[in-house]
């Protein structure tokens, strides 16, 4: 069984039992959370995967992240489950697909707007309204900047591209003039 299909597993247990809880925002940002320290605290997760590491240790180490980052009954059982299994390594794939299952039944879809200078909020949140109005679903924006498009935005929604660029623009006039 591959890494994805594991973190999926274990994802979708997270996620029910955070909804029989009604928690599903808490818990989907405490994953979020795990994840980042898990990545960034390198000597952590040497001790962790360290196969002389004793349960125990393993465990109370679990603990003290846990308690450091005040996390929930339910995300530090599920972290102290991964370490006993050796599987610390999957949290953040296991975050990802949690927070995608947490988008799905709120309704919300993820979109990546890039353009080529940094939006105003004014701009973001016409945006948003546009994308939403598009997808007829709620939209979560993440912005980036890439100076390479020149002008205007690209946006992605799920599997859909909207390119009002301006590079894009130019590529279909040069085209146009060459035909």
């Amino acid at each position: 069984m591959n890494e994805l299909s594991i973190a999926r597993r274990y994802a979708k247990a997270i996620f029910e039992l955070a909804a029989e809880e009604n928690r599903l925002d808490e818990v989907g940002r405490e994953l979020a959370a795990a994840a980042t320290a898990l990545e960034s605290d390198k000597e952590l997760v040497a001790a962790l995967r360290e196969p002389a590491t004793t349960r125990e240790v393993k465990l109370q180490l679990i603990d003290a992240m846990a308690a450091s980052l005040k996390l929930s009954p339910t995300v530090t059982n599920a972290l102290r489950l991964l370490a006993e299994r050796n599987r610390l390594v999957l949290v953040p794939q296991i975050a990802e697909v949690y927070r995608a299952l947490a988008d799905e039944k709120a309704g919300r879809v993820k979109a990546q707007v890039t353009s080529a200078v940094p939006l105003s909020e004014e701009a973001a949140r016409e945006i948003t309204v546009l994308l939403a109005r598009a997808t007829r679903r709620n939209v979560v924006v993440e912005r980036s900047v890439d100076p390479s498009i020149l002008g205007g935005v690209v946006a992605q929604v799920g599997g859909r591209t909207f390119d009002g660029s301006l590079r894009t623009h130019i590529e279909g006039l040069k085209k146009q003039l060459k035909a």
